[in-house]
């Protein structure tokens, strides 16, 4: 039998590489995204420390709003490894199954990078792994979100409801740089005392659980309450040895040159505290150093703003707010049906069954910024 130069091989190499690629490009087109299945996700709560706190195995991830730093946040990872190269959007598909809010506002469910190593069966308040704890309680992450959806309360009840954020430019930065893939975390707004909760890798029905969609042809139809990352307020991690800025709701609707005012708190740190500006407060408001934000609100629009707070010892931290400010007089803004985003095709294996839902909120008002599908 002939023999093969290594010179033959390596072509024959190349080619089946680019063949297989360009095969798999063909059957993922925009109606039927490739989709990754989570490879670890779990949610983590200040009530919740330790190696046994860890709450990978659950089928669920909890979502809750407080007014400090506390609130429950989610984390979620895909290995973009095992995915072919050059897809155009990469969409985090959310499977919402039982909600809660009974505000009348708008608030945003945000998505934020990590930036240090954790797996499900040991991430927990503290820990990160069985080995290693966070630099900041609660989680480490960029300050900069990747991206963000709105929320439009009230609402509540056992919908299904898909809630989706656009991650490809962070995608595609993990799968180019896989070390640097540590996932992302997802949170509410400080002041947002909505509650969520979604099916995780672990619940019975692969399809609720979350996915990374792959669109490799074309892009699926945006959603009109997503935001890209630079229209995402900052978070800080939290510094246990700096004060905490606290916020006991999120602000009512500010209207264009109508009186304004609203009080920041603060907690921990060294006392007495002191309230500055990080950024530039929408026009016609200033903020005093007792934390009161008033004033009339001069120019409509939408403001992302940072406020600062410092000890006496000089440690601070900054809560960054997106304020809205309307005009009254103008005609409401149409809001469009949500598009219809196809399924994609998973092929995971199932898991445990979910528990039934706690005795949350028994209205069941739509929220026109998901897709909602009655069970």
């Amino acid at each position: 039998m002939q023999r093969l130069s290594s010179y033959t091989l390596n072509r024959y190499a190349r080619f089946s590489g680019a063949l297989l690629f360009a095969l798999t490009s063909a059957l993922y087109a925009a109606d039927e995204p490739f989709a990754l299945e989570a490879t670890d996700d779990t949610f983590l709560s200040s009530e919740h420390t330790g190696k046994p706190a860890g709450r990978g195995e659950k089928d669920e991830l909890q979502l809750y709003g407080r007014t400090d730093h506390t609130f429950y946040r989610a984390l979620v990872k895909f290995d973009l490894r095992q995915a072919p190269p050059g897809f155009r959007s990469a969409i985090l598909r959310l499977t919402c199954w039982n909600s809660h809010w009974t505000e009348t506002k708008v608030g945003l469910l945000r998505a934020y990078p990590l930036t240090s190593a954790w797996n499900e069966a040991n991430a927990s308040w503290d820990q990160a792994t069985g080995a290693s704890n966070w630099k900041r309680p609660g989680g480490d992450w960029s300050p900069q979100g990747l991206a963000a959806t709105r929320m439009y309360g009230p609402f509540g009840g056992e919908i299904k409801r898909a809630i989706d954020l656009d991650l490809s430019a962070a995608a595609r930065m993990w799968q180019a740089n896989p070390a640097q893939n540590h996932g992302v975390a997802l949170m509410l707004e400080k002041g947002c005392l909505a509650e969520l909760r979604f099916r995780s890798k672990q619940y019975n029905d692969a399809s609720a659980r979350p996915r990374l969609l792959l669109y490799y042809r074309g892009t699926p139809p945006k959603d009109f309450g997503w935001l890209e990352g630079k229209d995402c307020p900052p978070c800080e991690p939290y510094d246990p040895d700096a004060p905490a800025v606290t916020l006991a709701r999120l602000p009512g609707e500010l209207k264009l040159n109508e009186p304004f005012e609203f009080k920041l708190g603060s907690t921990g740190g060294k006392p007495p505290h002191a309230f500055g500006p990080a950024g530039a407060l929408p026009p016609g408001l200033s903020l005093a150093a007792d934390g009161t934000i008033k004033g009339k609100p001069s120019r409509a629009g939408t403001f992302i703003f940072g406020a600062s707070c410092a000890g006496s010892d000089g440690k601070r931290t900054t809560e960054w707010l997106r304020w809205s400010v309307t005009d009254p007089n103008a005609p409401p803004p149409k809001r469009p049906d949500p598009p219809a985003v196809p399924a994609a095709k998973s092929a995971a294996p199932a898991g445990e069954d979910a528990p039934k839902t706690p005795a949350a909120a028994k209205t069941e008002a739509k929220s026109p910024a998901v897709e909602e599908e009655e069970d």
